[in-house]
């Protein structure tokens, strides 16, 4: 590094170090996220008696933040240690942010309720976007202070001067925060009359989201708004309509896609491929087998790992649908099934039907039907299962995990129609083992939800490498191939019509359930009654 070169040529030159020579090396090593080397020279700072700035705190921060090291950058933040920051409301809303990166525990959870005592003293020092901020990685961690989240709705709602400099997604943020922590309601309000007045502004405008970023914002933030709202159990069927009719003018009309043409031919995919159920002028749904990606963004696959927008894109000439090339638009997938499981997928075939059925799974217009084989005999009276879902965005880890810190999340369980081979539910028993076929509705769509909520329970998912123990997993690949789940119905309006796709259990778990028969003859099946 010739930063480092210069700086040690400094006492042959006669020259001492000093802030400027200190931050010029730290940037470095920041770049670089050399965070030990970035602690050495702040306490080699101290030895030369040069006193640390603001600046250099934040650049000693950067590169342990960029190293992933968030309770060395806690440390750094408290006022108390060595080398710490003043306790500002700016490093109260940093030090709020870190924490939420931190793994739960209990000392990060005293620390979170700590940092909210602290933070309602120091409210009104808050920048409204750094108050924004704060809330937001509050409600992460679910730590609701009643007093903290009462005078910050207070605050908010009467600097609405201020509060215009917000950014869509930060009312999002908003809504968020109050609606996931069960806070005080009076900021919802305030939050609908600025998107309704942004809103009328954009289309007044004529913006489109197609070409105009602050239109995409708007699109994005009020769907998180009406999520939030949705599942504060807010949502009015006015602000329901507002949201409707704006997104429809900023997408452009629903007439502007051709109808469905031929299809190309797809001889470059796998054996077991993906296959179109139905479709109509706007959507169309497929049925993703395992060990295929929805890949709605630049993730890097696996060489045995299928991509499915390719597969569209054959289908589909990108000439005459665009929307499946387009990153910003998810290649119009409206949600995602991990790659080891099947079921069905919902695809947009124009922007304006893209907004559209995310605005209904916003809302909770779009329902999303799922069959589970399970470990155990799980109760019928078993109806739902309300915990927070944890996991990391960087890569960290790739599992989900249940805590005090996460995001809320709702699963309901449900027997199946025993008359009905595409949802019969009921119990296998025999040889000291019980399996239970349940259907399964998301509430909310998290990472993983359905297999870590079934694991948090104690019926994990069969053949779940994930989130079942080791030896419990090695036995059921003996009789079934992958993880027993499957999304069977999907329930959706397109062209003006409700339509309801299903689709019965795959080969390969149907197999694989007959095996499981085979394997232990004595099992019985006792079907729950709905």
């Amino acid at each position: 590094m010739m930063a480092a070169q210069i700086f040690q040529e400094l006492p042959q030159r006669r020259l001492a170090p000093d802030r400027i020579s200190f931050n010029a090396l730290l940037s470095a090593c920041a770049g670089a996220s050399l965070w030990t080397r970035a602690l050495e020279l702040l306490e080699q700072m101290t030895s030369c008696a040069v006193e640390p700035g603001s600046i250099t705190r934040n650049v000693v921060i950067t590169a342990c933040e960029n190293a992933l090291q968030w309770e060395v950058v806690l440390q750094l933040l408290e006022p108390d240690k060595p080398n710490g920051a003043p306790q500002s409301a700016t490093n109260l809303h940093h030090s709020a942010w870190w924490l939420s990166k931190q793994s739960p525990s209990k000392i990060s959870k005293q620390r979170a309720l700590a940092l909210a005592q602290r933070a309602v003293g120091k409210l009104q020092d808050f920048k409204v976007k750094e108050l924004v901020s704060l809330l937001r990685s509050f409600s992460s961690m679910l730590v609701s202070d009643p007093t903290l989240f009462g005078r910050a709705a207070e605050r908010l709602v009467l600097d609405t001067g201020t509060t215009g400099m917000l950014q869509t997604q930060e009312f999002a943020n908003l809504a968020w925060a109050f609606a996931s922590t069960g806070s005080n309601t009076q900021i919802f309000p305030a939050i609908q009359r600025a998107l309704v007045q942004r809103g009328q502004a954009l289309v007044e405008d004529g913006k489109s989201v197609e070409d105009d970023p602050v239109a995409r914002d708007y699109a994005e933030g009020m769907l998180g708004v009406v999520w939030s709202l949705n599942y504060a159990g807010l949502l009015s069927e006015a602000f329901l309509n507002f949201a409707t009719s704006t997104l429809k003018r900023l997408t452009g009309s629903a007439a502007q896609l051709a109808e469905s043409w031929p299809r190309t031919s797809c001889s470059d995919v796998a054996a077991d491929a993906p296959w179109v159920v139905v479709e109509s002028r706007q959507a169309m749904v497929l049925l993703k087998p395992a060990g295929w990606q929805v890949d709605d963004d630049d993730q890097v696959l696996s060489d045995d790992v299928w991509s499915l927008s390719t597969f569209v894109s054959q289908m589909l000439p990108l000439r005459r649908c665009p929307l499946i090339g387009a990153k910003p638009f998810s290649r119009g997938f409206l949600h995602r099934l991990d790659v080891p499981t099947s079921g069905l997928i919902l695809v947009a075939k124009s922007v304006s039907s893209f907004y559209d059925l995310r605005l209904q799974l916003a809302s909770g217009r779009l329902q999303r039907d799922y069959q589970a084989l399970c470990h155990g005999s799980l109760s019928p009276s078993r109806h739902e299962v309300r915990a927070a879902v944890h996991w990391w965005s960087d890569g960290r880890s790739s599992s989900s995990s249940i805590g005090w810190f996460g995001r809320p999340s709702i699963t309901t369980y449900r027997p199946g129609d025993p008359g009905d081979p595409g949802t019969s539910g009921g119990t296998l028993r025999g040889r000291g083992v019980a399996l239970t076929m349940r259907c399964i509705r998301i509430v909310t769509g998290r990472k993983h939800q359905i297999r870590v909520h079934s694991a948090h329970i104690g019926h994990p998912v069969v053949c779940d490498g994930r989130y079942s123990t080791t030896a419990t997993y090695q036995l059921d690949l003996n009789w079934c191939p992958r993880n027993f789940l499957h999304r069977y119905s999907l329930q959706f309006c397109t062209d003006g019509t409700t339509m309801t796709v299903s689709s019965s259990l795959p080969n390969d778990l149907a197999d694989a359930l007959r095996r499981g028969f085979m394997k232990n003859a004595e099992f019985t099946m006792v079907h729950q009654k709905c």
